[in-house]
């Protein structure tokens, strides 16, 4: 299926009759009228805060473990995947850290996600010659 103006989103489906989550955070993709919905990640991890490449046929997520999909937990992985074959890569994880919140420049050339150790919150920056941190 190809998309004219795709929009990338995460989806949790909550169950109001009996109070439970059915299905944690999910990647899902549709076009921008709503039409052509088409879930993208499945399995028992937290899927959130995807965010497009510039080639528009790769977007980032967020993976955290579904039992406990807190920010503060450690665990937390970026991941890549293609919108069109769902294959996916291991973008970036760090023992003890939680990465999340990813956003992506127009052209590519900056990465931003916070980087979260415990309780502690760092707005990482990643451009094609440096890496930093902010303290959030």
């Amino acid at each position: 299926m190809t998309y004219t103006n795709p929009i990338i989103f995460a989806r949790t489906h909550f169950d109001e009759k009996i109070k439970t989550v059915l299905d944690h955070g999910k990647i899902w993709i549709m076009e921008e009228d709503g039409s052509n919905q088409k879930q993208l990640t499945f399995g028992n991890t937290y899927d959130d805060h995807p965010a497009f490449f510039s080639d528009g046929q790769h977007a980032l997520y967020s993976e955290f473990n579904a039992t406990n999909f807190s920010p503060q937990t450690p665990g937390g992985k970026l991941y890549k995947i293609n919108i069109h074959t769902g294959e996916r890569e291991l973008y970036a994880q760090e023992e003890g850290c939680t990465f999340h919140h990813v956003t992506i420049s127009p052209i590519d050339d900056i990465l931003m996600y916070h980087r979260q150790v415990g309780n502690f919150v760092y707005q990482r920056v990643v451009t094609k010659t440096e890496t930093y941190e902010l303290p959030m």
